[in-house]
Formats: C-alpha cells, sequence, structure tokens
C-alpha cells in the first residue's frame, strides 16, 4: 500500500467506509431484536424462494457480518469482493421477485411494508459502483499475490448473477 496520502487511497479508504458503514447499518437492523429478525428471515425467504428461509436470512447476516470484519481486520481486497458478490445476489434476487410481479417487502435496512422495486435495484446498483470502484482501488494499490483471490471473487460474482438472472424454467 502506498503512503502518503494519494487520491486513489482516499478513494478506496471512501469506498471502503461507505460499504462498511451500509453493511454494518443493514446487519445491526436486521439482528437487534426478536421482531426485526423475524421480519428479515420472512423477507429472505420470499426473495429466494426454494431455500429455506432461516438459512437464507443466516447467509445473509454470515455475509455481512463478513465483509465488515474483514474491513476491520485490515483485508479490503477481499471485503469489497464480498460485498460485491452479496450486491449482485441480493439485485438478482430483487429483480427475479419484481419479473415474477412478486410482492415482497425487502427489510433489509429494518421493517417495512414497501415491495422491492426499481429503487430497490437503483440503491443496489449504487453501491454496487463504489464497491466496484472500492475493489479496483484496492487491486491497484495492492501486491501481485493479494489480487487474484478478489478478482476471482469479482468473478464468481458475475457468473452467480447471470445464473441467477437467467435461470430456465422459472
Amino acid at each position: 500500500m502506498t503512503g502518503g496520502g494519494t487520491a486513489l487511497e482516499y478513494g478506496r479508504i471512501f469506498c471502503c467506509t461507505a460499504i462498511g458503514f451500509v453493511f454494518a447499518q443493514s446487519l445491526f437492523d436486521k439482528i437487534r431484536s426478536p421482531e426485526r429478525r423475524a421480519a428479515f428471515r420472512k423477507a429472505a425467504g420470499s426473495l429466494a424462494p426454494g431455500i429455506d428461509d432461516r438459512l437464507s436470512a443466516l447467509t445473509v447476516v454470515i455475509g455481512e457480518a463478513l465483509v465488515v470484519t474483514l474491513l476491520l481486520l485490515g483485508r479490503p481486497p477481499e471485503a469489497m469482493g464480498g460485498a460485491m458478490l452479496l450486491l449482485t445476489i441480493f439485485t438478482a434476487a430483487i429483480v427475479r421477485t419484481i419479473v415474477r410481479r412478486r410482492k415482497v417487502a425487502c427489510n433489509c435496512f429494518g421493517p417495512s411494508d414497501t415491495p422491492v422495486g426499481g429503487l430497490h435495484v437503483a440503491r443496489n446498483i449504487v453501491l454496487a459502483a463504489i464497491t466496484a470502484t472500492g475493489l479496483g482501488l484496492c487491486l491497484l494499490d495492492a501486491p501481485a499475490p493479494d489480487r487474484p483471490p478478489a478478482t476471482t471473487v469479482t468473478v464468481v460474482a458475475m457468473a452467480a448473477t447471470a445464473a441467477l438472472v437467467a435461470e430456465p424454467g422459472r
């Protein structure tokens, strides 16, 4: 990592801080009370039909906690790669729900009765853009051996999105 406060370094810090805050807030809102946990579990099951709602909700909570933990441990490339993977999956699940014309509340940032829609997709695209920028800045600033794992996570995220969006027969 370079020192001296370069524009790239400030950009990376901004992106990582923004994503860290969003994921920490989202995680906190999901687990802070039994009512919120239940509402999120129901939403997670509705956004990922065919997957047990407890497993779906637990996977999201663990993923968000992992992103925050990796950032706190000073592993921004892995954290941003994980955030990109989660945002890709979240966005694909929301798009599938919209395409199927299902009315499902997100409950991603606390209780809500508002069904997922275009604003949720737009929000996730903005977050994904911040994440991709942060990941790119991390990779530009990282020694070569650190680049493949984060790049691999990004490629897997893109493949997962393609598979979820283009799933035949649904």
